[in-house]
């Protein structure tokens, strides 16, 4: 007798249509591959949908109730120490008066707040109403918990004695976002503190990439046992023109959020140095911060205090059509982060026509082997890198044949059956 497919229920605080970056378009190709492979999947999500959504029969939206229980500040069984409401910011100063460091790439359509700074006292609220909702339901065979906003959820479904199987899907951690640095940061603290207690929980934990696993041992004393690897992947269909104006630059593209996590100190650092033997390269960074992780300020003040505002272009968030004609404008893709769990937009940027380079804790080289890395804060491994590939056509070409043969060993209907066959 064949095994029946499962019936599936994700937590998420993004998939598109709500996105803000790279979770949104993951779990919307993970649902999508996972329905193709036979599962019945529905996504729980605390945000209202866009009114033209026509997903709404797989997008669950408890918006409506998350309000209510927000209204009533909800303590959460078994988390009761979990009380701070807000993401802390330290950083006030928004440097609104030097529009010339910012660029016209940004897209036509604006970036949704799905992270507003009362998220933390949201995930207990999100927490009520899902488990509100599961209560309601005849039949769930696994809730699949993406990350830590759905660690409150799976402690009210115990308090509540609602024995289903729980997983976690983690993409990144506390111990990733905070970028290697010190967890002086109360919200980073809090955070840490609720991915301890509520990982260990999990019947099983699929991650994205060994990178990653080896942190939720060595971090969060997981038993390996419970941990298998999804490497990440998702549809992807490149743009064919890139910008005009940025066309004729020797342009170095970064794209992802700018918070400690994705190493731009160390980026602009190897631009002051690699702009001294070239002053014609040309790095753009793509991207915003988060309410909990926003260095923007700082890294605009680094550009500014080493005179490298003609070579560093900030565009902002860029939706999906702006970030395809990035890829087509630059030559080379760049990933300094000194924890990276996995890095889909190195595996976009190949796909694209544009070799990637990365610090070797980066998770994409799972997949990716031939990709060149250096070890985060190396400036001088990382400029010697740059240069070479920038200048000798032939060797970025080498690489790029290279990379695109890795990506054709890695099948995302593969990786995802590991789930199905997990359960």
């Amino acid at each position: 007798m064949s095994k029946a497919k499962p019936n599936i229920v994700i937590l998420s605080w993004e998939i598109l249509p709500l996105m803000v970056g790279g979770l949104g378009v993951l779990v919307k190709s993970l649902v999508d591959e996972l329905s193709t492979q036979g599962a019945q999947v529905q996504t729980i999500v605390p945000h209202d949908l866009p009114e033209d959504s026509f997903t709404q029969d797989t997008i669950i939206s408890v918006a409506k109730e998350v309000r209510k229980y927000y209204r009533q500040k909800p303590i959460i069984q078994g988390l009761e120490d979990f009380v701070f409401n807000e993401f802390v910011l330290h950083v006030k100063k928004q440097y609104s008066r030097w529009p010339p460091l910012y660029s016209q790439y940004r897209g036509r359509h604006t970036q949704q707040n799905l992270y507003p700074q009362n998220t933390p006292a949201l995930t207990r609220a999100y927490a009520k109403a899902v488990a509100d909702w599961i209560e309601q339901q005849e039949r769930i065979d696994v809730i699949y918990g993406m990350d830590w906003l759905s660690i409150p959820a799976l402690f009210e479904l115990k308090s509540r004695g609602i024995d289903i199987p729980f997983y976690f899907h983690i993409n990144s951690t506390q111990v990733d976002r905070s970028g290697g640095e010190s967890m002086s940061d109360p919200t980073a603290r809090a955070i840490f503190s609720v991915e301890k207690n509520g990982f260990p929980l999990a019947d099983k934990i699929a991650v994205v990439s060994d990178v990653q696993k080896e942190v939720l041992i060595e971090k969060y004393d997981i038993d390996a046992e419970k941990i298998f690897t999804v490497f990440n992947d998702i549809t992807f269909e490149p743009e064919t023109k890139g910008y005009e104006d940025l066309d004729a630059g020797k342009n170095i593209l970064f794209i992802g959020r700018v918070t400690p996590q994705k190493g731009l100190f160390f980026l602009i650092d190897t631009a002051a140095r690699i702009t001294q033997v070239d002053p014609q390269v040309r790095f753009i960074i793509a991207g915003d911060g988060t309410p909990n992780g926003n260095i923007l300020p700082q890294i605009i003040e680094e550009v500014a205090k080493r005179g490298l505002e003609r070579q560093v272009v900030f565009t902002g968030w860029v939706n999906g059509d702006a970030k395809k004609q990035l890829y087509k404008t630059c030559q080379l893709f760049v990933m300094p982060s000194p924890s990276e769990p996995f890095g889909l937009t190195a595996l976009e940027a190949i796909r694209s026509g544009v070799p990637a380079i990365a610090s070797d804790t980066s998770g994409f080289i799972g997949v990716v082997p031939s990709t060149p890395v250096f070890a985060y804060h190396d400036t001088d491994a990382f400029a010697n890198t740059i240069l070479h590939f920038l200048h000798d056509p032939k060797a970025r070409n080498d690489l790029l044949k290279r990379q695109t043969e890795d990506l054709k060993d890695h099948n995302w209907s593969q990786e995802v059956a590991k789930i199905i066959a997990n359960i």
